[in-house]
């Protein structure tokens, strides 16, 4: 017996209660005719209820105000009514009308029991629990302690001043101490080691760079006389020939795009990188984002793609940007790249309060979305396959969009919901206050 089920216990006590009266009621009933209204009344003294009997004649007994051919329902208190019964009674020698209301029982006894049981049972737990207790104490208290003791020592590197100890936990965090008092020497002899490979590194770092400079500054030179060559050209076309006049000015745009681009690399790539990474300067991201989708536009119309963009009025935001080109580029040729042929790419700015938020949509595959997951982790991103898979942008992925976003003190949100995956980026407006 317990809390949970109480009720169900009670309401089989009930019924218990009901079938001994009955079974009492009958037993009086089947006595003489004489007998029964002395059992019956012996029985309402000892037991809460109402009867009424009657041989359809006369009254043999009644507990209440009753004449034959009236009803006993409704003569009783319903609030402690437990049950109304009447029926007919087969004597042996004469058949009687019965009546009767069995009050409800008393509840003292049943919650008594119960609660002397509970009692019980929580005495029994308790002693149970202090014994285990009192157990357990013995057998974890001492090494606990001795294990504080010896993570102190460890704290203060003083591994040679562990407690000695039997039992097994203290064995395995001494043996650990020693792993790790062997490890700490060894990182100790490889610190110089290790100091010298940085500085290789830095070395080879700066060599890199100055090789990669190099490199810029000899793209920029055949453009630079591609250009000329251009002009020079447009300057040698007759007046009706509009439309190639037209294309090799489009060619001239384009590579006066890409110096711009290469110069800005340059910057960057100087000696001073985290300063020139921070310079913040008024950037029309409307203006940003349809140059670089139109770097797009025969990738695009290749793919059999749909491309829509839709800026709010946004005003100029304070940025730096060739960071924000660089993201902008990655995001778009990741859309490119991963969407399903025939599919629309949707290109979303919106205004959200003191930041700018932009939402880049696309339909992919199932593959094409676990390779754009996998490329949010460094060692996916920089994999020679995944590289070779890329045409268009770094060949770093999801990652470096992470990185560059986060160099724009923005925040990054990629989700796919079925075939459709959508990355979103938001950046503030300006920079904030220190």
């Amino acid at each position: 017996m317990n809390m949970i089920n109480i009720d169900e216990d009670f309401a089989k006590r009930e019924q218990s209660y009901i079938r001994d009266v009955e079974a009492k009621i009958e037993n009086a009933l089947s006595q003489d005719v004489d007998t029964i209204p002395d059992e019956l009344k012996d029985l309402t003294r000892a037991i809460p209820l109402e009867i009424t009997v009657d041989d359809g004649k006369k009254v043999i007994f009644t507990t209440v105000p009753f004449e034959i051919g009236d009803e006993l329902y409704g003569q009783t208190n319903k609030l402690i009514t437990l049950i109304e019964s009447k029926g007919e009674f087969l004597g042996d020698e004469i058949d009687f009308n019965v009546r009767y209301v069995i009050y409800k029982m008393p509840e003292g006894p049943f919650y008594r029991d119960f609660f002397y049981k509970q009692i019980a049972l929580i005495s029994i737990a308790f002693g149970i629990l202090s014994v285990t207790t009192i157990g357990l104490s013995q057998i974890f208290v001492k090494p606990l302690r001795k294990i504080r003791e010896s993570i102190e020592k460890v704290s203060d590197y003083k591994f040679d001043e562990l407690p000695k100890s039997d039992d097994a936990i203290n064995k395995e965090f001494g043996d650990l101490a020693q792993k790790l008092e062997s490890g700490i020497h060894a990182v100790s002899l490889q610190h110089t080691e290790l100091e010298t490979e940085l500085q290789i590194q830095r070395e080879r770092l700066n060599n890199s760079l100055s090789v990669s400079r190099s490199f810029i500054h000899d793209f920029k030179t055949p453009l630079h006389q591609l250009i000329l060559e251009n002009d020079f050209f447009i300057s040698k076309l007759d007046e009706e020939n509009d439309e190639v006049r037209e294309l090799v000015q489009i060619n001239n745009d384009v590579i006066n795009r890409l110096m711009t681009n290469l110069n800005d690399v340059l910057a960057i790539m100087k000696d001073d990188i985290h300063t020139r990474i921070q310079d913040k300067e008024l950037v029309s991201l409307e203006e940003v984002i349809f140059e670089t989708v139109n770097i797009f536009t025969p990738t695009v119309r290749l793919n059999n793609l749909i491309m829509d963009v839709s800026v709010d009025e946004v005003d100029d935001i304070e940025i730096n940007k060739p960071t924000l080109r660089l993201l902008i580029h990655n995001l778009v040729s990741n859309m490119v790249q991963y969407a399903q042929e025939g599919t629309e790419l949707l290109i979303t700015v919106e205004n959200s309060g003191e930041n700018v938020m932009l939402i880049f949509e696309n339909e992919s595959s199932e593959e094409n979305s676990k390779a754009m997951k996998a490329s949010e982790q460094i060692f996916n991103a920089v994999s020679d396959d995944y590289k070779k898979s890329h045409k268009y942008s770094s060949g770093n992925g999801l990652f470096l969009i992470k990185d560059l976003t986060s160099i724009l003190s923005g925040t990054y949100n990629f989700a796919i919901n079925n075939e459709v995956v959508k990355i979103t980026i938001v950046v503030p407006k300006h920079p904030a206050e220190l």
